[in-house]
């Protein structure tokens, strides 16, 4: 009788451990997971800030009156057709940019106005040179 009793607490031993093991497989899984989605989140709430204070330096720095950053749209494009700045309008907003985040405008004129296109192709530019995520 001893002996089926040890079998039967070996066994159960061993069940327990793989249910632990498998229990700390899913946790670990499920760590993950919301590392991941919090990296995500944190990742998303960084882009949006920064295309909002480009939105307040663009307002700020050119005194645009009756705009508001929600009027800026982010995709769409600064000069001409869509919030119509020109070019007097692109060397002060250059100047703001340096200023505030340090950054390196060269000469290639057609790489600037890429650069300058909208929010979204500065925030680009500012993460590529600042290393912001």
């Amino acid at each position: 009788m001893e002996k089926n009793s040890i079998k039967s607490v070996s066994r159960r031993v061993k069940q327990n451990k793989r249910l632990v093991f498998q229990n700390t497989q899913i946790r670990l899984k499920i760590d993950f997971f919301l590392l991941l989605m919090y990296k995500v989140y944190i990742e998303g709430s960084i882009a949006v800030s920064l295309e909002k204070e480009i939105k307040e330096l663009i307002i700020s720095s050119l005194e645009l009156e009756d705009v508001t950053a929600d009027d800026i749209v982010t995709e769409e494009p600064l000069f001409n057709e869509g919030l119509g700045l020109d070019s007097i309008d692109a060397l002060e907003l250059g100047m703001a940019l340096k200023k505030k985040y340090n950054i390196v405008l060269g000469e290639d004129k057609e790489a600037n106005k890429k650069h300058f296109f909208s929010v979204e192709t500065i925030a680009n530019l500012i993460k590529s040179q600042t290393g912001l995520n």
